[in-house]
This record gives structure tokens, sequence and C-alpha cells, in this order.
């Protein structure tokens, strides 16, 4: 017996992983042997569920598209500070659009360094429970910049401080249930998920009203402006709801590294591409124009009058 446990050892040590696999399953049977069916469950179980390591479990597509993002905000970023630095006027969209990218830019440097995911249950096509990764740190930094997007493009179209409150809180609400939902499993997760869809009925009405209030008070170049960015923010928050059904807060068909070039590519546009197209379009409110924020002496419609 003690030759042959002598063998067995030398055999599992020079087979290597294979040895490493039939070691741990002998274990495995030894202890459903001495503890029954409830200790080899459980040491399934907690084999099924050990939470994969990040950075190192990004797959490589994936965490350069997050590099890609980084990047791409950054570059955003110092682009809005300079267009802020040489504007004499009016700095106030400057200074938003660059503080959002920075915030876009914090939170993708978490996740590429393997911070900001989560993980979370879900019950397999196949049968059983399978994880889903969450990327918790981009659901926290939509939360803040989706607000201060539809914020900048309230000044955009002059309204006034009530019309921007109301944006500000429809795409705050929306993206904290959706945030929240990414979390949840089964139906509470589509709960919380047509919760933040409600919002975004209620964030897309108020700015159909701004494109509204747009043509009547604005001219026909800046009018313009306001419906191109209302309609790029509006496409970008959909993708954003459809993802999370798709993707690993939903039923889980698209794949870790599909469901990341979604975001990348959606974030890019909304917050850098939208930034640039408002930053560039000369059509700055001026110091002292009246609508959000501002204050005096352009004409913005009859009730304008209040904030005189």
């Amino acid at each position: 017996a003690t030759g042959s446990a002598a063998a067995g050892s030398a055999a599992a040590a020079s087979a290597g992983s294979a040895g490493s696999v039939a070691a741990s399953s002998g274990a495995a049977s030894a202890g459903s042997a001495s503890g029954g069916k409830s200790g080899s469950a459980s040491s399934s179980s907690s084999s099924k569920f050990e939470e994969p390591v990040f950075p190192e479990s990004y797959p490589r597509t994936g965490r350069m598209l997050l590099l890609v993002a980084l990047v791409g905000m950054i570059i955003g970023a110092g682009l809005f500070a300079y267009l802020g630095y040489a504007e004499t006027g009016n700095k106030l969209l400057h200074v938003l659009s660059a503080l959002l990218t920075c915030v876009a830019a914090i939170s993708y440097l978490a996740l590429y360094s393997g911070q900001g995911v989560g993980f979370k249950t879900e019950s397999a096509p196949a049968g059983g429970l399978e994880l889903h990764p969450i990327l918790w740190a981009r659901w926290l930094e939509l939360v803040i910049t989706a607000p201060l997007i539809s914020l900048c493009i309230g000044i955009l179209g002059r309204a006034d401080f009530g019309a921007c409150a109301g944006l500000l809180g429809n795409a705050a609400f929306m993206m904290g249930c959706w945030m929240v939902g990414a979390f949840m499993e089964g139906v509470k997760k589509y709960v919380w998920w047509v919760g933040g869809l409600l919002f975004l009925v209620l964030l897309a009405i108020q700015m159909a009203m701004l494109i509204g209030n747009s043509k009547n008070m604005l001219t026909e170049a800046a009018s313009q402006t306001v419906q191109m960015l209302v309609g790029l923010q509006l496409v970008c928050n959909l993708v954003y709801a459809v993802v999370f059904v798709l993707g690993a807060e939903g039923i889980g068909w698209l794949s870790f590294t599909v469901q990341i070039g979604l975001y990348v590519f959606t974030d890019l546009i909304s917050k850098v591409g939208g930034g640039a197209a408002l930053l560039l379009s000369g059509q700055i409110p001026l110091e002292g124009e009246r609508g959000a924020l501002l204050g005096s002496h352009n004409s913005v419609g009859p009730s304008s009058s209040r904030y005189v």
C-alpha cells in the first residue's frame, strides 16, 4: 500500500495540471465519502462561484477598449479646458464639459486598473447559476455625467432654472434606477429598468419642449445645434437601455467584450463628440444673457421677464 501511494504521488507530480485536477477530484471524493452529499455540493458551489480577479480576467480586447476610452476622455477634457481658457466670454459650458469628461476618465481609469467591478449571480440558460460582472464604476459615473450633459443642453437652449432642474432630475433618476437595477436579480432588475425608462420618457418630453422653445427664441443655426445634441443624447441613452437588457445586467446575451465596446463607443460619442459639437458650434450664450444660470438682457420669450 505504501509503495502504491508513493507511485501515485510521483505520477501526479509529473503529470502537471492533469495530475492537479485528478488530485482535486480525489480530494472531493474523499470529502464526499466522509461528509456525505452535502460536503460535495458545498465544495462544488464554492469553486463555481470563485470570483475572477481583475484586471487579469478582462478579455484582452475589452481591456484595450477601456484604455481607448480613458485616453479619449483625457483628450476631450484637455480640449474643453483649452477652449475654455481661450474663451473670453461665458465659460460655464466649457467648465461643465471638461468636468464631466474628467469624471468619465476617472471611472475608466478605475475599470482599467481592475477596480469598480462587481458581480451578481443569475440563473444560467442550461440550468444552475452563473456570475455576471457589473461595471459599477461606470454606472456611478453616468449618474453624475448624464445630468451634466442635460444641463449643458438646457443652457444652450436658454432654458430657465426650473426647466434645467427638471432635466437634471430626470437624467439623474434615470441613471440611478439603472444603476440599482444592474445589481438586482430576476424580475426586480426589470422593474428598476422600466423605472429608468419612464424617466427617459420624461426627459425626452422636456427636451422636445426645449427644441420647440429654441425655434422661437434662437437663430436657426442655434436651434439646429440644440436639435442635434438632443437627438444625440436620446439615442445614446436608448443604447444604454438596450445594452442593459442584453448585457450582463440583464439576460447576458452579449459577450463581455461586446458590452464594453458598446459602452465605450457610446460614451465617447456622447461626451467627447457631443461636447466638441457644443463648444465648437459658435452658439455659446453670451455673458449676462438670460436663461438658465445666466442673467439679464437677451430676449428668450415672454416668460423670461421673471428673471430680470
